[in-house]
């Protein structure tokens, strides 16, 4: 099995453009730096705008939580299912309808990926930009490096999977989410006609002895719906483990709404950022307590969002129950009698 990794190396560099910044003296080094800031704070507010918009559609965002309706399923055995359509949990034994042979694979199996990678080496150009300092000048130099990269490419690739019979249902697993383990291969193929090193990979999932199979049934047939998932685990070993990957992306949602939030306010807060800059010692205190701010009030403007989309019908109910509660008192109020002094 080869052992090559990508590598690159430059081989020649030129001079493609030139721009003047200004005079290498600290004084004038320091201007610069600080104009330079200053425009790029003004650019960050507008820009922390949108990704506080962002931010905000994102708290709203929730994850579909398919497990709920699969928990109310009752596991059907293979041999009872003849009949049955919509979302099932199916269980039994699979039966290969056709065999699968994956390249390179000595068994069948059930699904499988192939690809065949050539170590080519390229010839790419790119540039890049880098301050120099000429007779007591700055200069912004961009310069063009011409790299030769050498690197695994896919040449060829294709993918199978076997349709089984698990009862009298027919299951098609190539959309499906395989739960089963995987298993990997990879070895040398000799040589291209360019003479460059060859490999191929393969990625395959053997097929298993008895699977849980979730999905819609129609026609006799599970190929695909809302939830498609083949496993070798037990029907509640399914749904706990739906379970568990459901509230990962949930909270994964809720911490890159908080990211956001969190750039969103270091942007905006970016002039006042810059002017901490000026301060030696307490400017650094102070950017640190702004970013502790920040990061614990994205936290709760997320968690906030997150119980008003959720329980927002208790909230408006709870609201409209108050002010009909208020506009009732202050009827009252008006109706009692004025005691005459």
């Amino acid at each position: 099995m080869s052992k090559r990794e990508r590598v690159e190396r430059v081989i020649s560099e030129r001079v493609v453009g030139e721009r003047v910044l200004g005079s290498a003296n600290p004084a004038a080094r320091a201007f610069r730096g600080a104009k330079s800031g200053i425009a790029g704070a003004i650019r960050g507010v507008f820009t922390g705008i949108v990704l506080f918009l962002l931010a905000v559609y994102v708290s709203t965002c929730d994850v579909e939580r398919h497990s709920k309706e699969v928990a109310k399923l009752t596991p059907v055995a293979a041999t009872d299912a003849a009949g049955l359509s919509g979302l099932q949990i199916v269980t039994g034994e699979p039966q290969v309808i056709a065999r699968l042979d994956a390249p390179n694979v000595d068994e069948a199996v059930l699904f499988y990926t192939w690809e065949k990678q050539e170590y080519v080496t390229e010839i790419v150009k790119e540039n890049v930009t880098k301050t120099v300092t000429e007779g007591g000048v700055d200069k912004e130099v961009t310069i063009e490096q011409e790299k030769e990269v050498s690197d695994w490419k896919t040449i060829e690739e294709k993918t199978g999977a076997a349709s089984f019979k698990l009862g009298g249902l027919t299951v098609n697993p190539e959309h499906a989410k395989l739960d089963i383990p995987g298993f990997k291969r990879e070895i040398d193929a000799g040589k291209s006609a360019a003479g460059n090193d060859l490999r191929e990979i393969t990625s395959y999932y053997k097929v298993p002895s008895s699977v849980t199979v979730v999905g819609e049934i129609s026609g006799g047939e599970i190929s695909g719906g809302k939830v498609f998932r083949i496993s070798q685990k037990a029907p509640e070993e399914v749904v706990d483990k739906m379970r568990t990957e459901e509230t990962q992306q949930f909270f994964g949602l809720k911490a890159i709404a908080a990211l956001l939030f969190f750039i969103s306010f270091s942007m905006i807060l970016g002039p006042v950022l810059l002017l901490t800059k000026i301060i030696p010692v307490a400017g650094g205190l102070a950017r640190g307590v702004i970013y502790a701010i920040s990061l614990v009030i994205s936290v709760v403007l997320v968690a906030v969002i997150t119980i008003v989309v959720k329980f927002w019908w208790a909230i408006a109910a709870a609201m409209l129950a108050g002010g009909i509660i208020a506009i009732f008192a202050a009827m009252n109020r008006s109706k009692k009698p004025q005691v005459q002094a």
